[in-house]
């Protein structure tokens, strides 16, 4: 770790952590971070997982200094080693570029979303990139299941997302739920899918404020 007067990984963090210890011994709130750190490094650079190098792992002390992130593929379907570094994508990559807001990280978000509501984001910008940033997006029941594991729960996320301004939901006006099925569809005329757009400037506002005052919207 680097000096207290340095800003480092640590000073990311969102916790709620608090100093604590009894007569004979103290942990500060930087030191909770820094199992914390440690205690996810260890997680990303085990064997399933290879998302992170520790050149120092053998070492008794400092074996999480100078760690390196691998590439973003992980650990290699059916063995083996990561050997390949991270490295920063350009607009000129071959791969269409997974682009997220940054007030995603910079107000807030980031600590305050639920997991599902997250990997709901991640699939919604998946597909606008995929779209060619396509300005409605839907997704199938089979391609969210089994592309990126998202069931039935996660999938609903999209409905806090949209109190919060952050997800634009299409509905098909069309649609009638009697007992959890669609009706009121003739023969031949299917009900349409939802479609999303990631609202990008909906991350500009404040996350603690703009949660809270959904919250409140919803239980008046």
């Amino acid at each position: 770790m680097s000096d207290v007067d340095t800003v480092s990984w640590v000073d990311l963090f969102a916790t709620p952590a608090v100093r604590g210890g009894g007569e004979k011994t103290y942990a500060s709130i930087r030191d909770k971070k820094a199992r914390q750190l440690q205690h996810a490094l260890g997680r990303l650079s085990g064997d399933g997982v290879q998302l992170v190098h520790l050149p120092n792992r053998s070492k008794p002390v400092g074996k999480y200094e100078g760690f390196l992130l691998l590439h973003e593929r992980g650990a290699p379907f059916g063995g083996g080693d990561n050997e390949d570094r991270y490295t920063v994508p350009t607009p000129t990559s071959e791969d269409r570029l997974l682009r997220l807001p940054e007030g995603l990280f910079l107000n807030g978000w980031i600590h305050l979303l639920e997991d599902s509501e997250l990997a709901f984001l991640l699939m919604l910008a998946m597909l606008h990139a995929r779209s060619g940033d396509q300005q409605n997006v839907f997704v199938k029941s089979d391609v969210r299941l089994l592309h990126f594991g998202l069931g039935k729960d996660a999938y609903e996320a999209h409905r806090m997302l949209s109190r919060f301004g952050l997800v634009h939901v299409e509905e098909d006006p069309n649609r009638h739920f009697e007992g959890g099925r669609v009706s009121g569809f003739n023969e031949g005329h299917r009900p349409q899918l939802h479609r999303f757009r990631l609202v990008r400037e909906g991350f500009e506002q404040t996350a603690i404020t703009t949660v809270r005052a959904a919250i409140e919207r919803r239980l008046r």
